[in-house]
């Protein structure tokens, strides 16, 4: 069900570009307030702001119905509440789907961004091509604020690097890019997809563009366990081989995002033949060596040093540091 205020005239390409503030939201009752009155507090106009609650059992929605008819404001709503759970990917899809702007900003519904957080991105990127982050603070579920590398992303061009560091940096509720990436390339589709803002980030780089940081801290991430790179990154003791099985299953949907993409980027003429095949050959090696690691990880210690040393002699020295991300908590971002 779709509920929107009159829609506003699109601005004409002398104005400025119309920005859709992709918001989704699941079970976010206790955060999703303020998750809505950091977006409605934004500086910058036009925006229309689409929300998307994917069946949340708890009272996310009838939040989010009260604070947009309170809002009185510049910006335009569009409020999505799915009648059944759609998933991760099926809704961020559907709300890049209803979005109508020429540029679309994401954020969570447990997240916070600053008031000048779109205002800051629309006025650097330099490139439609791009994907542009700021930099967040992470908190606690309270509030507090929590020490975290999430603050020094790693930012590289290049398709090769990209794939086998999984896009680091490119996290999706600090981010702006324009809707060329999805249009272009088309909804997401790899099954069981949750890292969407590393496969957003990679779809850039592929049209030649890059990952840009804005050196401003202008989103308070909420770190607890229903979060998508934090959710075990707090756990005081686990299994690192559990652990890297279930991120190694997020891995390996994001590296068959990025061969889809790939071979679309192909099709399309963005890329040339030996990009292509370089691209799908290192994605082949990727998933290879995470399933080795996976293997050697559930092993016996002689046979999993056997098999790191096998890895390192044929050059698969990211699958162990990945390894080690898992079990250091820092989780995808390598």
């Amino acid at each position: 069900m779709t509920e929107a205020l009159p829609d506003p005239e699109v601005p004409s390409s002398g104005e400025r570009p119309l920005v859709s503030v992709i918001m989704v939201t699941f079970n976010h009752e206790a955060y999703i307030r303020e998750a809505l009155a950091g977006i409605a507090a934004q500086t910058y106009s036009p925006l229309e702001i689409v929300v998307c609650d994917d069946a949340s059992a708890d009272a996310t929605a009838s939040i989010i119905r009260d604070f947009v008819a309170a809002y009185r404001g510049p910006h335009t709503w569009r409020v999505t509440v799915n009648e059944r759970n759609l998933g991760i990917l099926g809704n961020a899809t559907q709300a890049m789907t209803l979005a109508r702007g020429e540029w679309f900003a994401y954020a969570d519904g447990d997240d916070v961004s600053l008031r000048g957080r779109v205002e800051a991105c629309m006025r650097r990127l330099p490139d439609t091509r791009d994907y542009v982050i700021v930099k967040a603070a992470w908190m606690d579920t309270s509030g507090n604020p929590v020490p975290s590398a999430f603050l020094a992303p790693v930012l590289k061009p290049g398709v090769d690097w990209n794939i086998r560091h999984r896009m680091p940096g490119a996290w999706g509720t600090c981010s702006v890019h324009h809707r060329r990436l999805f249009d272009i390339f088309g909804p997401l589709s790899a099954p069981g997809l949750r890292l969407i803002d590393a496969a957003m980030a990679f779809r850039a780089v592929l049209l030649g563009g890059q990952v840009r940081l804005i050196g401003e801290t202008l989103v308070r991430y909420r770190q607890h366990a229903g979060g998508v790179v934090s959710s075990r990154s707090n756990e005081k003791t686990r299994s690192l081989s559990l652990d890297y099985v279930r991120r190694s299953r997020d891995w390996t949907s994001l590296l068959l995002q990025m061969a889809l993409d790939v071979q679309t980027a192909y099709r399309k003429e963005l890329i040339d033949d030996s990009t292509c095949r370089r691209a799908l050959r290192i994605v082949r090696e990727e998933s290879y060596a995470m399933e080795t690691v996976a293997q050697a990880l559930a092993a016996p210690l002689p046979a999993r040093l056997m098999s790191f040393a096998r890895l390192l002699a044929d050059g698969f020295a990211a699958a162990l540091r990945n390894a080690y991300a898992v079990k250091s908590g820092f989780i995808f971002r390598g």
